[in-house]
């Protein structure tokens, strides 16, 4: 269901007092930034190319949601459940992902330099080519996830899961590992210095 700008913002203001319904709602085009979506339901929406820069996800559900290229840049996503979204080019630079869900979601090419994604579930999820620069990533979850090509520079993986994995070429270069677990991880070509 196509919705305008001007019906999103009055259903915005209209659920102050319980948690907005957008599911399976198509969200093309609108702006969205720094909207206070807390606990909202947008599982399987349509978001590709939104605006939700700095936007209050918290608690949101997004599972099988369409996020490719959207501007999440500094946005709110704790405990949000991304499960099986598509995040394809998505923006997520300084994002707050903790404790965040992101089983199996797609990841491709996303950037998430300096995003705080610490105790977050990540598994099978594909993150292929993406950019995780000075990331934060202790404690999380990434047992069987693709992170083909990845850039990990800098990030911060102190406890991470990261049993059966492939990081096959990843840039892991400043990392830090200490007690990650990489059991049966693939890392041919990863660098490591």
């Amino acid at each position: 269901m196509k919705k305008t700008q001007e019906e999103i913002n009055k259903l915005i203001n209209e659920s102050r007092q319980f948690p907005l319904i957008l599911k399976g709602f198509d969200l093309t085009g609108i702006n969205l930034a720094r909207a206070n979506l807390i606990n909202a339901d947008l599982t399987e929406s349509e978001l590709t190319g939104v605006d939700l820069a700095g936007a209050n996800l918290t608690g949101a559900r997004l599972l099988g949601a369409e996020l490719s290229e959207v501007k999440l840049t500094g946005a709110n996503l704790v405990q949000a459940n991304l499960a099986s979204a598509t995040l394809v080019g998505a923006d997520l630079m300084g994002a707050i992902l903790v404790k965040a869900n992101m089983d199996e979601a797609k990841l491709l090419g996303a950037d998430l330099t300096a995003a705080r994604i610490t105790g977050a579930r990540l598994s099978r999820a594909n993150l292929t080519h993406s950019v995780l620069l000075a990331a934060d990533l202790s404690f999380s979850d990434l047992s069987h996830s693709e992170l083909i090509c990845a850039n990990l520079t800098g990030a911060n993986l102190t406890g991470a899961n990261l049993e059966n994995s492939n990081l096959a070429e990843a840039i892991l270069n400043e990392s830090k590992l200490a007690s990650a677990s990489l059991f049966s991880a693939k890392l041919i070509k990863a660098s490591l210095l």
